[in-house]
């Protein structure tokens, strides 16, 4: 079945860089304007005893005096974050000894989550995005938030589409979770002109595609765009349409000052083709300076491409 929108439990990772503050702050929302259950999660990335280099019962001493004082000050700094008198952050933290985000995807499993939300993990070099992010994003089950900054109210949501049967899946999970916020919705289509030259034939020189053939193209994808938007059931909820031509990341980002989320769908991809290609939900996501939702739907692992 699909996570819940909006989520029934949520699970945030926290670590003490400060990246993922933004994100206990998201999550603490949630749990007030939903009512969802939340847990807290941190993972202490120790070496196990016997990797240590010493004696495994004072190495498996430290490890938990180490997991002792981590817990002591989670205890401290979530609450500071939650400004939540009436939640016992004991009875929502959860820490645990192991890799972070081996350790949050497996939490979230144990508790059927809806939503996993992270902190914004700024790319260094080519192809990074932060290795709990990119793990999670790889091994998630459920829906999963990006919080880049501090958050505020969402009023406006953008959900890229590409008209697919999947991808105005992911629209009605926005199109639901905006009603539950009494926010309004943007659907965007994107459509990329072809780039590929062509040959009359062997031995023929490649030429470009002619304009008339783009323009073609384009005009049937923008009618095809508004005519399964315009049938979509809406529900009641306010809602605009926009096509444009160029790169999806693009044109998605440069929404970012009109709408406070992008909620899309995205496929799983792992290993050299994540590295090399990347897709449209994580070019949003790696990029993007409002909070990301990347919608996962029953039918495959994640969608638009």
């Amino acid at each position: 079945m699909p996570c819940n929108i909006p989520p029934k439990t949520v699970v945030v990772g926290y670590e003490p860089s400060g990246r993922s503050d933004a994100a206990v702050c998201r999550a603490f929302d949630m749990l007030k304007r939903f009512g969802a259950r939340l847990e807290v999660v941190h993972a202490v990335d120790l070496p196990p005893p016997e990797a240590a280099g010493g004696p495994p019962d004072r190495m498996s001493a430290r490890n938990a005096e180490l997991e002792g004082r981590a817990w002591d000050y989670l205890v401290a700094r979530i609450g500071e974050l939650a400004d939540t008198p009436d939640v016992k952050i004991e009875d929502v933290l959860h820490v645990t000894v192991g890799h972070p985000a081996k350790s949050l995807i497996e939490r979230a499993n144990a508790l059927a989550a809806d939503m996993i939300i992270l902190g914004h993990h700024e790319r260094r070099g080519l192809v990074d995005f932060g290795s709990t992010t990119r793990a999670v994003i790889s091994k998630a089950s459920c829906n999963l938030w990006a919080e880049a900054t501090q958050p505020g109210p969402v009023r406006r949501i953008l959900v890229p589409t590409d008209v697919s049967d999947e991808s105005l899946e992911a629209v009605g999970m926005a199109r639901d979770f905006a009603a539950s916020l009494d926010a309004s919705v943007r659907a965007l289509h994107c459509y990329t002109p072809p780039q590929i030259a062509y040959a009359a034939g062997p031995g023929y020189e490649a030429v470009a595609m002619p304009d008339y053939v783009v323009e073609e193209e384009s005009r049937h994808a923008q009618e095809r765009f508004h005519s399964k938007l315009e049938a979509f059931d809406w529900k009641g909820v306010e809602h605009d349409l926009v096509f444009e031509e160029g790169s999806p990341v693009d044109a998605a980002l440069a929404h970012q000052d009109e709408v406070d989320l992008i909620a899309l769908g995205s496929h799983g991809r792992t290993g050299l083709a994540a590295v090399l290609l990347g897709n449209v939900a994580y070019g949003i996501m790696r990029e993007a300076r409002i909070p990301v939702l990347a919608l996962r739907q029953e039918r495959q692992s994640w969608l638009l491409s």
